[in-house]
């Protein structure tokens, strides 16, 4: 039983590491631009409704219309908006809404959780 919490612990830690370095690569490697939102995804969970933009851009002479990373609670933007994006300039699919450049909160509860499960295996040996 104890392993398991390990297992999950370390799991949770490694999606957190994923997040981070993920939204750290693109915002050291990346070009801000400005992209035009055309739609807004929503994505259903189990119980919440979360949304991400849908934008478009001009990079490297083509254009792209791409799901930035977001993580939203609610319709923020609308169609037509412009917003500051940074993409990855090796592969502009990649991009990221500039205000959600920096370490999100998920990122942060999946690593407290991690280790908080990490901390019970070893209060239990």
């Amino acid at each position: 039983m104890e392993v398991l919490f390990v297992i999950f612990g370390v799991l949770c830690i490694v999606i957190s590491m994923y997040d981070f370095i993920s939204r750290r690569r693109i915002q050291r490697n990346g070009e801000r631009i400005d992209a035009v939102v055309v739609k807004m995804k929503k994505m259903q969970h189990r119980r919440s409704v979360t949304f991400a933009p849908i934008v478009s851009f001009a990079a490297n002479g083509q254009e792209y219309e791409v799901e930035v990373i977001a993580t939203q609670y609610k319709e923020k933007y609308t169609t037509g908006e412009t917003v500051s994006i940074i993409y990855d300039k090796r592969n502009p699919e990649k991009a990221i809404l500039e205000s959600c450049a920096t370490t999100s909160f998920l990122t942060m509860i999946w690593f407290f959780i991690g280790t908080f499960f990490i901390f019970i295996f070893f209060l239990t040996m």
